[in-house]
C-alpha cells in the first residue's frame, strides 16, 4: 500500500506518459510523501528492535535532521529574489524551458535585451511549441526594430495557441508598423475578443484609426480604453487631442 500511494500519485506529474508541463514540484507530491512515510516508517521500526540497530537509527536520523536543516537554510538563501530563484532553478532544470523564459524576462525587465533574447531563443530552442516564449522574443526585437522575425515569431505563437490576446495584440503593432491596417486591426479585435478587457488593445486600436483618419471610431476606442483602465495616459492624452481637433 505504501508503494502503491508511493508511485501512482506521482506519476501525472512525472511527464512520463504525457507532458503536464510544469516542474514536478512539492504540492504535486503530499500524497507520494505519505506513501514514503509508510514505508520508512516499518523500516524503522524493525531496525529499533535490535540495540545496534537503535544506535545505527539515532545517528542516521539525526544526520538526516542535520543535513535537511542546512539544505533549508540554503535554499531559503535563494528566495531572495526572482533573479537568484530563477537563476538557481537553472541549475536544477536546466532543460527546462520555462525556466529560460522566465529568466529571459526579468532580464528584458531590467533592460538587458542581448542576454533576454539568448534565454527566449534556447527556451524556444528546448520547446518550438512554447508560445510564451514565442511571444516574449517577437515583442523583445519588435523594439529593437527586426519586424520580419517578429512578425514570424508572433504568428507562431497565435498559430500555436489561437486565443494568445497578447501574442495577438503585439502581433497587431507589427502589423501596424508594416502599414498592414486591415490586418491590424484584425488583430487588434482578436485581442479584445478573447480579452474582453484589454485598455491596451483599444489603445492600440485607436491609434491605427487615427492613421486611417477614423476619429469618431478612435475617439470611441480611447474612451473605452480609460473605461476599462482610468489613469491610462495615452488614451487620455490621445482622447483630448482628437477631441480638440475635432472641435467636440
Amino acid at each position: 500500500m505504501g508503494l502503491a500511494i508511493l508511485v501512482v500519485p506521482f506519476l501525472p506529474a512525472s511527464n512520463i506518459f504525457f507532458t503536464v508541463g510544469f516542474v514536478v514540484a512539492e504540492r504535486v507530491l503530499y500524497l507520494s510523501s505519505i506513501g514514503s512515510c509508510l514505508i520508512t516508517v516499518p523500516g524503522f521500526a524493525a531496525l529499533s528492535k535490535k540495540y545496534l540497530g537503535k544506535k545505527v537509527l539515532g545517528f542516521t536520523v539525526g544526520a538526516l535532521i542535520a543535513l535537511y536543516m542546512a539544505r533549508t537554510v540554503q535554499r531559503s538563501a535563494e528566495w531572495v529574489d526572482e533573479d537568484f530563484l530563477f537563476t538557481s532553478g537553472l541549475t536544477v532544470c536546466p532543460l527546462n524551458a520555462k525556466v529560460h523564459n522566465n529568466i529571459g524576462k526579468l532580464r528584458a525587465e531590467k533592460g538587458r535585451a542581448v542576454i533576454a533574447e539568448k534565454f527566449y531563443r534556447e527556451a524556444i530552442r528546448l520547446n518550438p511549441t512554447y508560445d510564451q516564449a514565442l511571444n516574449n522574443l517577437g515583442n523583445l526585437i519588435k523594439e529593437d526594430g527586426r519586424y520580419i522575425e517578429a512578425e514570424a515569431l508572433l504568428e507562431k505563437a497565435v498559430e500555436i495557441r489561437n486565443n494568445f490576446a497578447a501574442g495577438w495584440m503585439n502581433l497587431g503593432t507589427v502589423k501596424a508598423a508594416f502599414h498592414k491596417e486591415d490586418e491590424a486591426e484584425k488583430c487588434y479585435s482578436n485581442a479584445i475578443k478573447y480579452r474582453l478587457r484589454y485598455p491596451d488593445a483599444f489603445f492600440n486600436l485607436g491609434n491605427l484609426y487615427i492613421d486611417q483618419d477614423k476619429t469618431g471610431k478612435a475617439i470611441a476606442a480611447f474612451k473605452t480604453a480609460i473605461n476599462l483602465k482610468n489613469d491610462h495616459v495615452g488614451a487620455w492624452m490621445n482622447h483630448a487631442l482628437l477631441l480638440e481637433k475635432s472641435g467636440g
